[in-house]
């Protein structure tokens, strides 16, 4: 069952990519002046690069149901980007920002804190129809059921 699993898994991708559009100071031409002094909350409590930590648990959870060399090598190349992009991130921000971008590394971890998803909240209400219609479009485009479609296709 390790579509189970992998479906967990893009679920949790959805709502970090969705929590990824709001307040991150990651993305390109935000000013993070000041961020010294702000505390983390919501999913910067779970990782500081949302978006990438989105995109390397797509592509784990993609290797998990499709073990082959051709999703190894796509999949795995775009978590594997998604890991040194986020160093890359880090250490551009640093350059750019120096003790305001020290201090919010210092606040925020770098690889996921499952045990922080909950800080997500209203978020999952968002996730989860998202996640419902990608799947869907993930058998309406790749002809390969996923997540609960393939539930229902089983049954």
């Amino acid at each position: 069952m390790p579509w189970v699993i992998a479906s967990v898994l893009t679920l949790v991708a959805a709502a970090l990519f969705l929590a990824s559009l709001m307040g991150n100071p990651a993305l390109a031409g935000t000013d993070v002046s000041g961020l010294s002094t702000r505390l983390p909350n919501g999913v910067f409590k779970v990782t500081r690069h949302p978006m990438m930590s989105a995109f390397s648990l797509w592509g784990l959870a993609h290797i998990l149901v499709a073990p082959s060399p051709r999703s190894i090598i796509l999949a795995g190349g775009i978590a594997l980007l998604a890991v040194i992009g986020s160093r890359g991130q880090d250490a551009k921000k640093l350059a750019l920002y120096g003790h305001d971008w020290r201090m919010w590394m210092k606040r925020t971890p770098f690889w996921p804190k499952i045990s922080e998803l909950g800080r997500l909240g209203l978020l999952w209400v968002a996730a989860v129809p998202v996640w419902l219609g990608v799947t869907w479009l993930h058998l309406k485009l790749a002809l390969i059921p996923a997540g609960v479609w393939l539930w229902f296709i089983q049954h």
